[in-house]
């Protein structure tokens, strides 16, 4: 998407995440939380192949849940919701 950026914050949530060899462990963080965003996008363009950056980014705003106060910005836009997020794209057509 080039200069786009889409912004995750997850500072202090645990992600489950399976690690080879060892099973499931907890991780926290951007690193973690950018997948998960990443695969809601895909799932958003198996729906909706032309959705423009602009579009993207609208709707995981807008689908966001909030993840409590945000005064500085430290959740971005909240957690992002699968479930909402593919609806709205899917309404687009």
């Amino acid at each position: 998407y080039g200069k786009t950026k889409v912004h995750v914050g997850a500072p202090g949530v645990n992600i489950m995440s399976s690690i080879t060899g060892t099973g499931y462990d907890s991780w926290s963080g951007t690193s973690m939380a950018t997948p998960h965003v990443a695969g809601v996008v895909a799932l958003m363009k198996a729906v909706r192949k032309d959705l423009t950056v602009a579009q993207v980014l609208s709707i995981l705003k807008e689908t966001a849940s909030v993840t409590g106060p945000n005064d500085k910005n430290q959740f971005g836009s909240g957690m992002v919701d699968a479930q909402k997020a593919v609806a709205k794209a899917k309404e687009l057509q």
